[in-house]
């Protein structure tokens, strides 16, 4: 099923939706959303940089905002997620669709914040528990802002997605947190080996974890939908995703947590890494 654009002001919407006429105000709205999260995350990264002269957030906030260039029209289009028109600004085309200026903003709060205050978690100290209620309030965080978009149609979800609530499939926020989780473990994992200019590295981690996670815990859900799956079928293979989704989140716990058995490992390479990140936050 190939994305087709949908006109924000004509009633032509995909079945998911009632046939009524968009809300006009929809597109300012969320343009406005966006772009304020973007600018709160910017000013963020300045102010730690201001401070500590850390250029850690800023880089993350430039990487997750270069990482919608490429995220965003690819997994919309493994997600069957169509944008409207009618936004303000300019857009950019890939995978045939438009998508709009305020993409990359958004982007950057939601890829670079959550990498940057995971990695700073992780440095001080998480418990296995500790890791599942940051990504659980990482989940809440996504689908909320999900929900408003999708009900006041700012875009929407085709074709018969499995396991939706008001028209939001529920593996969407549950990748999308995951992944944001995995983009804090590769800073921790990393911020502390990267000294001098190797530090401009950091710019590639949201890209990198982002689209990683979204392929490895979401591809049943891209398989479910993309296919000739139907009925309980789709539904249970889409729900593979949660599945997956869990198995990486008490991965990341196993890895950086406190409490972790893995704190002892045999492994060099896993005692190094919480070595590593116990000097860093000294």
């Amino acid at each position: 099923m190939r994305v087709q654009m949908i006109d924000m002001g004509v009633t032509a919407l995909p079945p998911a939706f009632p046939a009524d006429v968009v809300w006009s105000l929809t597109p300012w709205l969320l343009t406005a959303m966006s772009v304020g999260l973007g600018l709160l995350a910017f000013i963020f990264a300045a102010v730690i940089l201001s401070r500590t002269k850390d250029f850690t957030p800023l880089l993350l906030c430039l990487g997750g905002a270069l990482a919608a260039l490429v995220a965003e029209p690819l997994l919309g289009h493994l997600d069957l997620l169509a944008w409207g028109q009618g936004y303000p600004g300019p857009t950019f085309s890939a995978f045939d669709a438009k998508i709009p200026f305020f993409v990359p903003p958004v982007y950057a709060f939601y890829l670079g914040m959550s990498g940057y205050l995971g990695s700073r978690l992780f440095q001080r100290g998480l418990t296995i528990r500790g890791v599942w209620t940051f990504w659980a309030v990482l989940v809440a965080t996504d689908m909320m802002f999900q929900l408003i978009a999708v009900n006041l149609k700012a875009y929407v979800y085709f074709g018969s997605q499995p396991i939706s609530i008001f028209h939001l499939p529920l593996m969407g926020s549950f990748k999308n947190a995951t992944a944001y989780l995995l983009i804090g473990l590769l800073v921790w994992a990393l911020a502390p080996r990267l000294t001098g200019a190797s530090r401009a590295l950091l710019v590639l981690v949201p890209i990198t974890a982002y689209l990683g996670g979204a392929l490895i815990t979401a591809w049943p859900w891209y398989i479910a939908i993309n296919s000739d799956m139907t009925g309980p079928m789709a539904t249970v293979v889409a729900a593979l995703t949660f599945v997956l989704c869990g198995l990486a989140t008490q991965g990341v716990a196993l890895t950086v947590s406190t409490d972790s058995p893995w704190r002892d490992s045999p492994d060099p390479h896993v005692r190094d890494a919480h070595a590593k990140s116990a000097t860093a936050e000294r």
